[in-house]
């Protein structure tokens, strides 16, 4: 019985810390991509202070 509930733990563990792990990649990913749109952005208003 309780081998039963250590797999069960052990499983519930792996799964929250792919779960956890994932999300910090999510994270990590959704920032690089937000820092290269807002250096994007700055880059448009620049071009477009220099035209008008």
């Amino acid at each position: 019985m309780s081998k039963k509930i250590s797999k069960k733990a052990s499983a519930i563990r792996t799964m929250s810390l792919a779960v956890g792990s994932l999300s910090l990649l999510v994270i990590a990913v959704s920032q690089v991509i937000g820092n290269e749109t807002c250096t994007s952005n700055a880059y448009s208003i620049e071009n477009q202070i220099r035209l008008s």
